[in-house]
């Protein structure tokens, strides 16, 4: 089994499972739509008759060199009837603009030597996002997303939304750590995932989308509320922090950023003798970042 730096956790899958099965019953229904046409770079070099039958195809097939872009977002394509269709999942993250803006931010600021695909839009049959470091991809299952709304299906109209999509964002920049700790070969000491935690906040939090990476720590909390309910325990070998933890590390990132943004948060979420020491854990984490990112930072 090929080994891929997954944000999944042993909690995390069973608590998936129980979502997995609601994602055809959500507010998003995956029945395939026909798209022929998608807005995807180099989307003019994909031949849509030239690909064998029941072979899967990404918009935007050009071969990565040096010289592309880092990152580049991808929605899933597949052949059904004859035709190809992409996912309600993929065709909403795309419209929204959310990961477009984002990977834009990520080419403005890192270099890597080749690009790094990051496919959404695809039916993984698990509940998951994950970079693969043999294919070099980073991939945000359908079913991921439709986990998420129901996650935040407590909110309503926009913020609903905006969470589902922050959150979206978030663990697509988890997979950009892993990424960046393959390709720089980056220290983690605290484990990778942690450290993929750390890295999604900071760049998050560097472009001024700190917001995200608050969206991400509320659907942990969410999380170990549904496996609360479910009497569901965390697996403690797993090589994922709990995701209470990761929600006050997360949350403990961001009031060490912003202070004044998130001191209600922090008031009502962590105890004075944690908060009191979250701007020094920021500072620690930005030195580490620059100290690390800087060689491969454009500005």
């Amino acid at each position: 089994m090929r080994h891929r730096s997954s944000l999944l956790g042993g909690g995390f899958l069973a608590v998936g499972l129980l979502f997995a099965l609601g994602v055809r019953t959500g507010w998003i229904d995956l029945t395939p739509v026909v798209c022929l046409v998608v807005e995807c770079p180099e989307e003019d070099g994909l031949d849509f008759q030239s690909l064998p039958e029941g072979v899967p195809a990404v918009a935007g097939t050009s071969a990565p060199t040096p010289a592309d872009p880092p990152f580049t977002l991808l929605t899933q394509l597949n052949r059904q009837g004859g035709q190809f269709s992409i996912s309600p999942a993929g065709q909403f993250i795309r419209e929204s603009g959310v990961l477009t803006a984002a990977v834009n931010d990520l080419n403005e600021q890192l270099t890597l030597d080749r690009t790094v695909p990051i496919i959404v839009g695809r039916a993984c049959g698990e509940v998951n996002a994950f970079y693969d470091p043999n294919q070099r991809e980073i991939v945000f299952c359908d079913e991921m997303f439709g986990m998420l709304s129901r996650l935040f299906a407590r909110y309503e109209g926009g913020a609903f939304e905006d969470a589902v999509l922050g959150a979206t964002l978030f663990f697509v920049m988890h997979e950009v750590g892993h990424a960046l700790v393959h390709a720089y070969d980056l220290s983690t000491y605290g484990g990778e995932e942690d450290a993929a935690d750390a890295i999604a906040a900071y760049l998050l939090t560097r472009n001024g989308a700190s917001q995200r990476a608050f969206d991400g720590a509320a659907s942990f909390q969410y999380m170990a509320l549904t496996r609360a309910e479910q009497n569901l325990a965390f697996p403690l070998w797993d090589v994922h922090s709990p995701d209470e933890r990761r929600f006050y590390n997360l949350v403990c990132t961001l009031y060490g950023a912003e202070p004044e943004r998130y001191a209600a948060v922090a008031r009502a979420f962590l105890p004075d003798l944690r908060a009191q020491g979250c701007a020094d854990e920021y500072a620690r984490l930005q030195r580490h970042m620059e100290r690390d990112l800087g060689p491969h930072l454009r500005r």
